[in-house]
């Protein structure tokens, strides 16, 4: 398995993807390498079980040179090795799919660089989409994460609908639980927003929805990105935390304690993050956008079109006038359906059964 980043080196969700994908599946018997750059640990605690393999990220720009010269670092591994199936998280497998001696799978993630307005400006735009449809056509088999991304999928990166397999993110229910408090101290109406603070996640919508609002709410946002300076500087409403970057402990802490997650994205995959407020029994507020349709319904959360600020700030009003009973029903719905369909050990299975119908 080729990634551009690991946790616990890296936090970003392709990371947590990759890391906790090759523990589970290596608890179901495989035998897994993982290539990636491995740095400092920023997180303590975390086990690999797998072969962590370090492959030096170039220090080049721009990003698109660095990670065609990555690849070709991740291939020449490859091809001096002995392995089964070969599994690229993003573009990792850029250069390998050409010379390939073995299956390859394919996991584009979301479908963000093809939607943003700001990326579609950028010349670089063309060439990405060309190497990706290059990855998606030489691979035997294209990762859809569910919902909307399986046709985005299919129509982004043009390839046949029985060459995309649907197979979720997902959390380690122990690795969530592990940062439980003895004793919940939820905040009654306090939102929670995890993620760059960018104009793809919705942010300005989130905001301006808040500052609409008469009601005596709470919402944290948690994360950095290129808006965060400009909207703490132009924020004068004490009821809206902006918090930077946070590390794990302090992010499981705000699950645990927060009333809801609220995650307007405009471009989205499947969120890790969402699903980890999920298993921390947060009911949802969240776009119709990529693989969110599957994780939230009318049982854990409210689901609404994106770049509507209007229609957010009247979602926040229903979820604040619901009784306790009913944020209990929401809370206990998203948590079992992080059990039922969204863990590790689940994903394991399905991608093995994948690996087996390619060998």
């Amino acid at each position: 398995m080729a990634a551009k980043g690991l946790f616990p080196y890296s936090l970003g969700g392709l990371e947590k993807t990759t890391a906790f994908m090759a523990n589970a599946l290596v608890d179901e018997g495989a035998y897994v390498e993982v290539l990636a750059p491995i740095g400092r640990p920023l997180v303590t605690g975390f086990e690999a079980k797998y072969r962590e393999i370090n492959i030096e990220w170039p220090s080049v720009k721009p990003h698109k040179l660095a990670y065609y010269i990555y690849s070709k670092r991740v291939r020449d591994y490859i091809l001096n090795s002995d392995f089964d199936v070969a599994y690229g998280q993003g573009s990792s497998l850029w250069s390998y799919v050409d010379v390939k001696k073995m299956p390859c799978i394919y996991n584009p993630h979301g479908m963000e660089e093809y939607k943003d307005p700001h990326i579609l400006r950028r010349i670089e735009k063309p060439l990405q989409l060309l190497f990706n449809r290059k990855i998606a056509r030489k691979s035997d088999a294209v990762i859809s994460l569910g919902g909307n991304l399986t046709i985005e999928v299919i129509r982004f990166l043009n390839v046949p609908a029985n060459k995309v397999r649907v197979i979720p993110n997902a959390v380690d229910l122990k690795h969530v639980d592990g940062f439980r408090p003895h004793k919940l101290n939820r905040k009654n109406n306090s939102f929670l927003f995890v993620g760059k603070v960018a104009y793809n996640k919705g942010i300005i919508d989130l905001v301006g929805a808040f500052k609409k609002l008469r009601l005596d709410v709470e919402l944290n946002i948690a994360g950095t990105g290129p808006l965060l300076e400009k909207l703490r500087q132009d924020n004068h409403d004490l009821r809206i935390n902006f918090l930077g970057r946070v590390n794990e402990d302090k992010l499981f802490e705000l699950y645990w304690n927060s009333d809801a997650f609220i995650y307007p994205t405009l471009f989205e995959g499947m969120p890790t993050v969402v699903i980890e407020a999920m298993a921390c029994g947060l009911p949802v507020i969240s776009t119709d956008i990529g693989g969110l349709p599957d994780l939230v319904d009318q049982r854990n959360g409210f689901v609404i079109p994106p770049a509507s600020p209007e229609v957010l700030a009247r979602t926040v009003e229903r979820f604040a006038a619901l009784s306790e009973e009913d944020k209990d029903k929401m809370r206990a719905s998203s948590r079992q359906k992080v059990k039922s369909k969204f863990t590790w050990k689940k994903v394991a299975k399905q991608t093995l059964s994948l690996i087996r119908d390619l060998l």
